[in-house]
């Protein structure tokens, strides 16, 4: 049986336009700072989100890209539409 990732499933999600899939933007960051224990990341999302989170109903991480690339694929996906 073949090993699927996280990422594999969340493209799925996506180009299915599953509603279960929610993004919290960069924009939404708050606060970010070093700590003893690496770096802690305040990220804002609204109650219903944060209602999920602690009811352990949702599962996720946080997805960087680097933005040089990801504006030369949006480029090119533009251009090609």
């Amino acid at each position: 049986m073949k090993k699927v990732s996280a990422f594999e499933v969340f493209l799925q999600m996506q180009n299915s336009d599953d509603k279960a899939l929610k993004l919290a933007p960069l924009s939404n960051i708050i606060e970010a700072r070093k700590v003893k224990e690496g770096t802690k990341v305040t990220i804002g999302v609204g109650e219903d989100i944060c209602l999920k989170i602690m009811a352990d109903e949702l599962v996720g991480g946080l997805i960087l890209v680097d933005r040089k690339r990801f504006n030369e694929v949006k480029a090119e996906m533009e251009a090609e539409s």
